[in-house]
């Protein structure tokens, strides 16, 4: 209909009948609820040339019609230069900043209006969610009582998401009661939110109840797909696949559902489980997005079958990052490092941009394959790329050097570590040391370690040589314990 009021209008104009006032108001909208940019472009080109400009309804309608399709910029610009920014105009503005993530341009706009009704608080709950600020959500959420009785189930949803963000069962209970007493619990959007809500809480008896017993009818794959996936992430992995059993004779599976069903069954080695879940997949023709590929890589790897992981990670292409990662640490620590940097090289050839995680997993294959050399290119080209170094960054460049015995470059890189190194850094920098021979690294370790753990305190005899190697003169226990008079 929205393309036949369009098309209708584009006539109208072409025969050469002037448009009223609302009838270009009515094509605007008609425009944005079928996403035509482009013609309600065309509209605005001829409101422009026509001097309806100056009508309220057709400036709100433009600026709303910019906002949903995503042209924000020009929404902005449109209501910055309104002479009067009554509540449809900034209510609108303050939905398509809200969406978009620029939380703190809706602000502005929703601090600078007069007057405000239930759609412009929604819009700015929903633009708290979406930019995780959820306290301010619930901040916004205790203003608006405080200004207004008026709210509905998109109200209570958005607070339901902010305290699932924040696992505040507390709050979430206090929503439930609200909307139960309010006559607000018959919305099925509203019932996943709490079961959503209760689940990530880890409150999974009250989900199984609300479930069970208050949805009904209303149960759909979300409302399943909450449950499983809540079991799984609280280690009910027996209940996430019986869950997934006794769904099936109400909604068909999705891919959601079988990758909770698959860490489920990584979590507990079930192979045989996990196999027959992947059989169900191929035979029934789902599409194996990335998600779901990554939960077989994961649940196969687990199962200490690197092998069929790998297959299943070669079977189709994919630009996700998180499961390339979990590729290559998978393969570093299952001996088959060589494989995991072969892997690096070809997300570089892809265009595949590498993350702090990438790196670190190419750091740990080279510990465990001995490229010392390709190593210290990684780290390097790291931080050529803007990735600043984490914690275990640092640990596994002392790991790769002491390990195979690099101690002069061991020495040199921590002189030029960004902050002094932790007590397990010095630990194991000593172990190094005293296996390798460094005596002016190795004393420099055991004083830091001894400063910060007087009560047992490293032998602080002088470093010797053993067979050309420097070893530290110990009692039969490496650390022993100083007693304080």
């Amino acid at each position: 209909m929205g393309d036949m009021a369009v098309d209708m209008f584009f006539r109208m104009v072409w025969e050469g009948v002037r448009p009223l006032v609302y009838t270009v108001s009515h094509a605007i909208s008609a425009c944005r609820d079928n996403n035509a940019l482009k013609e309600g472009r065309c509209i605005h080109t001829f409101v422009l040339r026509h001097g309806y400009e100056h009508h309220v309804h057709v400036r709100s309608a433009i600026v709303d019609l910019y906002a949903k399709c995503g042209a924000i910029d020009a929404a902005q610009r449109l209501f910055n230069l309104a002479p009067v920014k009554d509540m449809v105009i900034s209510t609108s503005i303050l939905s398509g900043l809200a969406s978009c993530g620029r939380i703190d341009d809706a602000k502005r706009v929703f601090e600078g209006m007069e007057e405000r009704n239930l759609v412009s608080w929604n819009a700015m709950l929903t633009g708290c969610i979406r930019s995780m600020d959820l306290t301010g959500a619930l901040h916004s959420f205790q203003q608006m009582r405080k200004e207004t009785k008026e709210l509905d189930a998109v109200t209570l949803g958005s607070v339901l998401n902010a305290c699932t963000g924040m696992l505040d069962i507390g709050k979430g209970e206090e929503v439930h009661a609200f909307a139960f007493k309010s006559g607000l619990f018959s919305y099925p959007f509203l019932k996943n939110a709490l079961l959503r809500m209760y689940c990530k809480c880890g409150c999974l008896r009250s989900a199984e109840r609300l479930l069970v017993f208050e949805m009904g009818s209303d149960r759909d794959i979300y409302s399943w797909n909450s449950l499983i996936s809540g079991y799984e992430r609280h280690s009910m992995c027996e209940a996430a696949l019986y869950a997934l059993s006794e769904m099936q004779s109400e909604v068909t599976p999705n891919q959601s559902t079988f990758s909770s069903a698959l860490a489920a069954c990584a979590n507990i080695f079930l192979l045989k489980h996990g196999m027959q879940i992947h059989a169900y997949v191929i035979r029934n023709g789902y599409e194996i997005d990335d998600i779901l590929r990554s939960a077989l890589v994961d649940m196969y790897c687990k199962c200490r079958l690197l092998d069929y992981g790998i297959m299943v990670f070669e079977a189709g292409p994919s630009r996700d990052v998180i499961l390339w990662n979990s590729m290559i640490f998978r393969c570093a620590h299952s001996g088959k490092g060589e494989y995991g940097l072969e892997l690096f090289d070809e997300m570089q050839k892809q265009g595949i941009k590498a993350d702090s995680a990438t790196f670190l997993g190419a750091l740990v294959s080279c510990i465990s394959e001995g490229h010392v050399g390709l190593g210290r290119n990684y780290f390097s080209q790291m931080i050529d790329e803007s990735i600043i170094p984490r914690m275990e960054h640092y640990e596994c460049m002392i790991e790769l050097f002491g390990k195979h015995g690099c101690m002069a470059e061991l020495e040199e890189f921590v002189d030029h570590m960004p902050f002094e190194p932790t007590a397990a850094m010095w630990l194991r920098i000593f172990d190094c040391c005293r296996e390798y021979g460094n005596r002016k690294l190795g004393e420099r370790a055991a004083k830091c370690i001894n400063d910060g753990n007087p009560l047992h305190t490293l032998d602080m005899r002088p470093l010797q040589t053993r067979n050309g190697v420097m070893v530290a003169v110990k009692s039969p226990c490496h650390l022993r314990a100083s007693k304080k008079d």
